[in-house]
């Protein structure tokens, strides 16, 4: 890592700190979600004007592993409040991650490098060092964990070894000499060195030309096979050892520090844009309840092209027990947008970090599952309906009670009334477990014989939300759709009886004419699915 670069990855791995216990298992949710791009589009870090795209192995190992200990919950969320509320503090502890990504690039630089290009690499990597180790000063303020790495700072700033550092820059900058004690072995190559002492004199740099040529020639001539660069090397290799625990600790420091500015700048990100982000009330012994939720895929999207910033919506579950809810409504409502937003919410929160929403509550979730209606992959033993079962069986297979549970679309790949008896048993079986489960449907039958003879008590129904003119509002309120609107959704695609009569007209009088467009109303889509990064 030092003496040749590392690359990134490799020095990502050296100092990454392990993850906490957690009861959740990203593979049952993670791909669902799209976690590994919820840090990249979803997280900014801004320190000192710039932008940083933070680890993304190491985040989606932190998000998708929420401590199982409370208390470990409230320490980052104690970290979190203790950022959000001191201007001064954040600012110091960005100042503080950008030090640190200094250094990480300088350590992390690969490719081949001559000799004097390998020094300045050192001495950057060395001068990013001592400025990080600078930085932490400004989080002596800090009242939670993060005033021990203030501390942490101060004891490097005070040892002998970030001492021989300065000294080492000083000397370099031209600021001062190091007087330095050397041993040479027999051959006339450095065995061993020592610095000694500073002085405050001009440094080598200043020497003319012909005083460094007579200064080589006399060690020619006595056989010292080593010269200023060589000198130097050696001097920085003696300094940087004894600071390996020093870097180690500001790397991971920096590594640490990264959800929660990321969760800050979420938050910036939802303010900027009229939404609001929340520390959630975890706790009770059941309901959940969600006001001004949104989703944060959604908010990058419009952030990104300056499009409409997405419709919150308000959620209440109340009673004892977890929540059962089926959730109805037309294509491109925002149902699946809906699922994504809960569970995120829920596995961000139980992180210790900001949530997509105005306030937010629910009772503590042990784990999470999610399956989102997709396609099976081509070389799948199984087509869609067998494939989702797989999914349903792998819940019940590591689920534990109070643990919340997301399904898209459950059992759409067979005919309703199969679907209905086997939403019914699932849905029944849920809620003896007793998991929080949110499950979205098409199957507005199916969903209507539910209400009138619910398979499970507490069981809740919501539904999308139309205009007078029948178009979504994204927002939810009780009850079972009337319809999926999917001639409406059909029209919108251009795909009526008459665009395809006209469509088979053309061809059949000439294969090769150019066939009449969607009308502009129609190929931009609806609200939801314009700014939807994900579909």
């Amino acid at each position: 890592m030092w003496a040749t670069g590392s690359g990134q990855e490799a020095l990502d791995g050296l100092v990454a700190p392990g993850a906490p216990s957690s009861g959740f298992a990203p593979r049952a949710f993670a791909e669902d979600l799209f976690l590994a791009d919820l840090g990249r589009r979803c997280l900014p870090i801004r320190a000192e004007g710039h932008t940083y795209l933070p680890d993304a192995a190491r985040l989606l190992e932190i998000l998708g592993h929420p401590p199982s200990s409370p208390r470990t919950v409230a320490h980052r969320r104690d970290v979190l409040e203790d950022l959000a509320g001191d201007d001064a503090l954040r600012s110091a502890a960005e100042t503080f991650y950008a030090r640190v990504r200094d250094l990480r690039d300088r350590l992390a630089a690969e490719g081949a490098m001559d000799r004097g290009t390998e020094r300045l690499r050192k001495l950057d990597a060395l001068a990013a060092l001592r400025d990080a180790v600078f930085a932490l000063r400004g989080l002596a303020s800090a009242r939670s964990v993060l005033r021990r790495l203030s501390e942490a700072g101060a004891a490097a700033e005070a040892s002998p070894e970030l001492a021989r550092l300065v000294e080492l820059l000083r000397w370099e900058s031209g600021a001062s000499h190091v007087q330095v004690e050397i041993q040479l072995g027999a051959d006339g190559t450095i065995r061993a060195l020592r610095p000694l002492a500073r002085r405050d004199l001009p440094s080598p740099a200043s020497e003319s030309a012909w005083g460094r040529f007579w200064r080589r020639l006399g060690r020619a001539l006595r056989g010292e096979r080593w010269d200023d660069e060589e000198l130097l090397s050696r001097l920085l290799d003696e300094v940087f050892t004894p600071l390996a625990d020093v870097t180690n600790l500001v790397l991971r420091a920096g590594l640490e520090l990264e959800p929660f500015l990321g969760s800050l700048g979420m938050r910036d990100r939802a303010r900027a844009s009229g939404l609001e982000a929340c520390l959630p009330a975890i706790g009770g012994s059941g309901g959940a309840r969600f006001a001004g939720l949104w989703n944060p895929f959604l908010l990058a999207e419009a952030t990104a092209s300056r499009a409409a910033v997405p419709v919150a919506c308000d959620l209440t579950f109340e009673g004892e027990g977890s929540p059962l809810v089926v959730v109805t409504g037309p294509n491109s409502g925002g149902k699946t947008r809906l699922l994504q937003s809960v569970a995120l919410a829920v596995l961000l929160g139980q992180g210790g970090f900001f949530v997509p929403a105005r306030e937010a509550s629910w009772a503590w979730v042990p784990s999470l599952f999610a399956s989102i209606a997709v396609a099976p992959e081509h070389d799948a033993p199984e087509g869609r309906l067998g494939t989702e079962l797989l999914r349903v069986r792998h819940v019940f297979e590591h689920a534990r009670p109070g643990c919340l549970v997301v399904l898209d679309e459950l059992c759409a790949g067979t005919n309703p009334s199969e679907a209905e008896e086997l939403v019914r048993f699932v849905l029944e079986q849920l809620a003896d477990l007793g998991a929080f489960v949110i499950v979205t449907t098409h199957l507005l039958d199916v969903a209507r014989h539910m209400k009138e003879s619910p398979p499970a008590p507490r069981l809740a129904f919501v539904a999308v939300e139309l205009t007078a003119d029948e178009r979504p509002t994204f927002r939810f309120g009780p009850g079972v759709a009337d319809s999926s609107l999917a001639r409406r959704t059909a029209e919108r695609l251009g795909v009526t009886r008459e665009a395809l009569a006209e469509m088979v007209a053309a061809r059949r009088d000439d294969p090769e004419a150019a066939l009449p467009e969607v009308p502009d109303r129609l190929s931009r889509g609806d609200a939801d699915e314009a700014r939807d990064p994900l579909v």
